[in-house]
């Protein structure tokens, strides 16, 4: 039996800093978290201190997450054509509140695979108590309510609610018997669709039971996302369905199936160092792009959070890199330590510096970027 096991991906567990090549016992606490996440393998014959200096540099350099030859079924499975079952449903559900940026193309982009789209609007206590309303009041109802359905795939419910768990199991309620899948989107979410098409060949019967991605999180437009901490966090977004399920928690969105009680994790689990190494697929997020999304954010989360967000963040730091030269931008990022909302640790949690995009957006928004682009102009003379 192996006396250890090897991390494979960045991780923050209790305030501290893990990287690629990092060992733990087996058995241990630590160990336990890694293996949980998908983040670790067995360390078969080898000890820390056996361990070859060359073998845990090259791990460190983290060109790829693992050996790729770990992951050659995976590989070669999403590299083939895509073979979806024609029997597969899943159903999408989504929490919105002032989220009209992009949910118009968010909508289009899930209707034509989705089996239900079940939506739960409305704000969270904080919310409805800090602008004295009891719904959006951008236009997200006017956009869901709209949107063309023929299939009649579309469910609302609307309320004012505790907290974001609460949306969440509001929109799973609407979820139909016969489901195999939820998918959760953000309303600031969106994929390729090649990449749908492939994550959904490796669902049904036999595939996942769970999916976990990485983000890929723009940052004030279309040119430039977020890197460090910020994409190298799990995020769940696919859960197989089970009549009576309830999420657990909304931050990470976890399920306790009713089907046994235990959170998807337990079951056969597509981590996301795993897809992201064998195909880089990542959600498009973009949940920093427009000035009054990343002002609630950051009001939002100075509230759940308190002292874990920076100082008055939205303009001292996001207002002057928006309206920065290049060289601008890079000195806020110097003296910020990146541009997260969340406060920086000694260990690099929460160092996010951003890089330039050069790669396709999904088609809606490469077809709608000028008019968003004209948005985010817009919205920053709010705060002028």
């Amino acid at each position: 039996m192996p006396k250890y096991v090897q991390l494979l991906a960045t991780k923050y567990i209790r305030g501290k800093k893990y990287s690629p090549g990092d060992f733990a016992p087996v058995g241990s606490q630590t160990a336990e978290e890694w293996i949980a996440a998908g983040d670790a393998v067995e360390a078969r014959n080898i000890t820390p201190k056996t361990l070859p200096s060359e073998q845990i540099a090259a791990i460190r350099k983290r060109k790829v997450d693992i050996d790729r030859s770990s992951i050659k079924d995976l590989v070669a499975r999403i590299n083939a054509p895509a073979s979806i079952d024609p029997n597969l449903k899943v159903a999408v559900g989504m929490i919105v509140f002032n989220g009209d940026h992009i949910l118009q193309g968010v909508l289009e982009s899930v209707y034509p695979w989705a089996y239900q789209i079940c939506i739960a609007e409305g704000p969270v206590k904080f919310h409805a108590e800090r602008l004295g309303v009891e719904t959006s009041t951008d236009k997200t109802v006017e956009i869901i309510r709209s949107f063309p359905d023929p299939d009649k795939k579309i469910s609302l419910v609307q309320g004012t609610w505790p907290e974001k768990v609460d949306m969440s199991n509001a929109w799973l309620a609407n979820v139909k018997d016969d489901a195999d899948y939820v998918w959760m989107f953000d309303c600031d979410e969106m994929y390729l669709r090649s990449d749908v098409d492939k994550i959904l060949s490796l669902l049904g019967p036999d595939g996942y039971d769970s999916v976990s991605f990485r983000f890929r999180s723009f940052y004030g437009g279309f040119d430039r996302h977020m890197t460090g901490w910020e994409e190298a966090q799990e995020t769940h977004r696919i859960q197989r369905f089970y009549p009576g399920a309830t999420w657990a928690t909304h931050r990470p969105p976890t399920i306790n199936s009713s089907k046994d009680g235990k959170p998807w994790r337990a079951h056969k689990h597509l981590p996301h160092w795993e897809i992201d190494a064998a195909t880089g697929i990542r959600i498009f997020h973009y949940s920093f792009v427009f000035p009054s999304q990343v002002e609630m954010k950051y009001l939002y989360y100075d509230n759940l959070t308190k002292g874990h967000v920076v100082q008055d963040g939205f303009r001292r730091l996001y207002l002057p890199w928006m309206r920065a030269d290049e060289k601008g931008k890079f000195r806020i990022e110097k003296e910020f330590q990146g541009v997260h909302h969340l406060v920086r640790g000694d260990n690099g949690q929460c160092v996010c510096h951003t890089i330039k995009y050069g790669g396709k957006h999904p088609q809606w928004i490469e077809d709608n970027r000028a008019a968003l682009e004209a948005r985010i102009r817009e919205e920053l003379t709010w705060y002028e």
